[in-house]
């Protein structure tokens, strides 16, 4: 049986008019009064008697204690909270992340009209998307942040960003960037595009604009090879010869294996942090879930394993077959991946 259409419930709600943001009896701050008739329609949603329900965390873990100031973020879940702390606790309590700063969009980001190319579109950048990231025309932004609800923002905003770190761990997890190069790891891939849109894509991509003919037997990946850590020219800890030899692919990496002593002092470093027994489960994204974000962070410092998401990984039934090219799919409209890209 599907519910009718509450005749109070607003469809649109404008920027200004309704008030500042309000807690919602379902634990959600919401931008204005208007936007929780609107999103929590026929829900049975009220504002909260209890002005403290958005400040606590349904979560036993999840404990942070916040205050009210007012500085509005956006969550990947399309709604605004009232601050980053208050957002923290959701990103605790569900796993989801900072969208951008400011309040949401009111116009829901699936429905954005999104370019196919930018060939014909104005060059008017750089400019700043509120996502913090840098991009070289608004037609750019709108293409490879389509669905997300990125806006043209201050260019204040885009001089730091959180992708951004001046240092990263020593440990090689060869990560394939959007642009097409092969990085040392994740953290290495930011720091280095730092304030621009490079995200991690699938190695065979980076494999196949790397292909030289000064590259042979460069391979697609490692997922079968027994973990046998060595020691690279460059400083990093590779878990085999095989992830050496992805950093090899590109005509500019010569890494080569040298003596084990050379790595041992970063290995003695990451060995000093004691974790406890905790249960509290995260996965990390080479698949494995690990007890607790303590054992998480040994592994980052390790192996360059990065946070994926709260709670156990999660196991395919089987064996899904992956496409070589997309060159006949039929045009679909884009999909949000659990990595957090839009594809």
């Amino acid at each position: 049986i599907t519910a009718l259409r509450d005749s109070s419930c607003p469809r649109i709600c404008t920027t200004q008019g309704y008030g500042d943001p309000v807690c919602g009896s379902d634990g959600v701050i919401y931008p204005n009064i208007c936007e929780l008739k609107k999103k929590t329609c026929g829900k049975g949603v009220k504002l909260s008697p209890d002005p403290n329900l958005c400040k606590r965390s349904a979560g036993s873990k999840c404990d942070h204690k916040c205050g009210n100031e007012k500085d509005l973020v956006c969550g990947t879940d399309g709604r605004t909270y009232l601050n980053r702390c208050m957002l923290e606790v959701e990103i605790c309590r569900l796993g989801i992340a900072l969208s951008h700063l400011g309040a949401c969009n009111n116009i829901s980001a699936h429905r954005e009209n999104c370019p196919v190319d930018c060939k014909q579109a104005p060059q008017d950048g750089p400019i700043c998307g509120s996502d913090g990231n840098v991009y070289k025309s608004t037609c750019q932004m709108k293409l490879l942040t389509c669905g997300q609800g990125v806006v043209r923002t201050d260019k204040k905003y885009c001089q730091t960003t959180r992708h951004c770190r001046e240092s990263c761990w020593r440990n090689a997890r060869p990560t394939c960037g959007s642009d097409g190069k092969i990085y040392a790891n994740v953290c290495r891939m930011k720091s280095k595009n730092c304030g621009k849109h490079v995200f991690e894509v699938p190695m065979a991509y980076c494999a196949s604009q790397e292909r030289t003919s000064h590259s042979i037997g460069c391979p697609l990946g490692c997922g079968n090879e027994i973990e046998k850590p060595i020691c690279g020219s460059d400083g990093y800890v590779y878990r085999h010869e095989c992830e050496m030899k992805l950093l090899n692919c590109g005509s500019h990496r010569r890494v080569s294996k040298v003596d084990f002593e050379k790595c041992k002092g970063k290995l003695t470093k990451c060995l000093k942090v004691k974790c406890s027994n905790e249960i509290d489960p995260v996965c990390g994204t080479d698949a494995r879930t690990y007890t607790n974000q303590c054992q998480l962070n040994l592994a980052t410092c390790l192996k360059g394993v990065q946070f994926a998401h709260v709670g156990n990984c999660t196991a395919l039934k089987e064996q899904v077959p992956c496409p070589t090219n997309c060159d006949n799919e039929t045009v679909e409209e884009p999909v949000c991946g659990s990595d957090g890209n839009v594809y």
